[in-house]
């Protein structure tokens, strides 16, 4: 590994050239450059809530990379929802029974949020409404 250079200067297909353990600051800095395969390649940044945030508001698929904790976030939950509606997928069960977070869902892909809301919310005629516009 080529410790000298900085982890966001590699493609995220690239890992023989990554840095074997970066600092979070590195970290942070590649995901806003759009490099995300650090937090998918080392399970240590699944717990840290900055790391994740950043992750999915970039690309809020991310979240299915984030620890058990953090998947019932409202709030990485709702950004990541926000970026990338089927993220819902991988939310808490407690926010997937979230309305408000289910509708936020649905504006986004109502298919998907119908597909991953609660049986109760699958069947709650606001929600089944909103996804079915």
């Amino acid at each position: 590994a080529r410790a000298n250079q900085p982890m966001a200067e590699h493609s995220a297909n690239d890992d023989t050239q990554a840095i074997e353990d970066p600092s979070k600051e590195d970290v942070l800095a590649a995901i806003k450059k759009g490099y995300l395969s650090e937090v998918q390649r080392n399970k240590k940044w699944s717990t840290d809530r900055d790391v994740i945030l950043q992750a999915v508001m970039k690309y809020g698929g991310m979240l299915q990379y984030a620890s058990e904790e953090l998947r019932a976030d409202r709030e990485i939950v709702l950004e990541a929802i926000k970026h990338h509606g089927h993220a819902l997928q991988w939310a808490s069960q407690e926010l997937r029974a979230d309305k408000d977070v289910v509708l936020s869902a649905a504006t986004r892909s109502p298919i998907f949020a119908l597909e991953y809301a609660s049986f109760e919310l699958q069947a709650d005629q606001e929600v089944v409404t909103k996804c079915a516009l």
